[in-house]
């Protein structure tokens, strides 16, 4: 069943007859969202999505909600829908509501679970579903999948809340612990790089002001996971995901999805420019001090690889940790960033980390 989101009146289908084509492409993904909502009422109730029965995929759907409700919030904001942006301000964080503090896995405490409507957990152990898994765990979506994930695991997607992920930090025990956790993560054998939760995972380091670490890992997963031959890509493309996340490592950004922000990472090549039509604003990317023997995991020793400074337009960025849109790909710009071999000088973001919403980002829309 269809419904429309009313406030004051007026529909919110009804504004995309008076806004330009810009916030008609932002709003689109608002009314996909609103079309099915047969869950709607036990996420606002609960804060999360009630765990009917065994076999069911729910804890997935609270954690993907979350996020949706930031999108929604993006949108309320661009609008100037003020009550809006803080009903789904409120709603983005209910991915809190599945964190079950008291499950250890590995030696790491808490982890994303599923849940009744009494607020009880109801356990199922993070490793299921996991390349570690080495159970017949049920993983598909069928009746006796009882893990709460389809195709993936809460190791996996305990680490998905892309618009928060400095409150992801505190759930896990400060930046110490992220850190140490990010890195067993990958090296011991949970990673899926062809799965789409795990997208923005990699590149976790930067918010907790390790972008040079960041840099090694990218490395990593597109030189482990990816190549030319007929097997190139790690999984399903997924209507050109797999395709567009490369082409992002390649030229050293990250889009942080629903915001205007890029993250800055390491590009593979030395220079490109990418021209948008629609808006006819052309932005060139420099590499400074560029070395392809970069180019390899491990990078080598003495190699320049690691973001040391980033400027536009002649002027250094806040941070060489993320940039924004409206400041360079909006208009056009000339972007340098310039790389160093010396990891530990390149290993902060040297201004502010990039923002997440519980610590005051995404403050105003652009």
């Amino acid at each position: 069943m269809a419904r429309s989101i009313h406030r004051s009146g007026t529909r919110w289908e009804d504004k995309l007859t008076s806004t330009n084509n810009t916030d008609m492409f932002r709003l689109q993904f608002l009314i996909r969202r609103v079309q099915d909502v047969r869950p709607v009422r036990v996420v606002v109730r609960l804060r999360y999505v009630l765990t009917l029965a065994r076999a069911s995929p729910f804890i997935m759907v609270s954690i993907q909600y979350a996020f949706e409700d930031f999108a929604i919030r993006q949108v309320a904001q661009v609008l100037g829908k003020s009550d809006d942006v803080e009903k789904y301000t409120n709603r983005s964080y209910s991915y809190r509501n599945v964190w079950d503090p008291s499950v250890v896995s590995d030696g790491f405490k808490g982890f994303m679970q599923k849940r009744y409507s009494n607020g009880t957990f109801f356990y199922t152990n993070p490793i299921n579903c996991s390349p570690n898994d080495n159970q017949a765990t049920e993983c598909s979506l069928q009746p006796d999948n009882t893990n709460g994930f389809y195709e993936s695991s809460s190791w996996e997607y305990s680490w998905y809340a892309p618009h928060d992920t400095a409150h992801l930090i505190e759930l896990m025990g400060g930046n110490e612990t992220f850190l140490e956790r990010l890195d067993h993560f990958f090296d011991g054998g949970y990673y899926l790089s062809g799965n789409e939760p795990s997208f923005q995972t990699p590149i976790g380091y930067h918010y907790a002001n390790q972008p040079a670490r960041s840099v090694d890992r990218i490395r990593s997963v597109v030189l482990d996971n990816f190549s030319i031959n007929v097997a190139g890509l790690p999984g399903n493309d997924d209507q050109a995901a797999m395709a567009s996340l490369l082409t992002f490592h390649l030229l050293g950004l990250y889009p942080v999805p629903s915001s205007t922000h890029y993250l800055i990472i390491s590009p593979f090549v030395p220079k490109y420019t990418i021209h948008n039509s629609y808006l006819n604003a052309s932005t060139t990317v420099t590499v400074k001090n560029y070395d392809p023997k970069s180019v390899a995991y491990p990078i080598p020793k003495g190699v320049a690889a690691y973001v040391k400074s980033v400027t536009i337009n002649g002027k250094f960025a806040a941070s060489r940790c993320y940039i924004d849109f409206y400041d360079t790909f909006r208009s056009g710009a000339e972007i340098e960033i310039e790389v160093t071999s010396d990891k530990d000088e390149a290993n902060s973001c040297g201004g502010p980390v990039p923002e997440s919403l519980s610590t005051g980002g995404f403050a105003q829309a652009r």
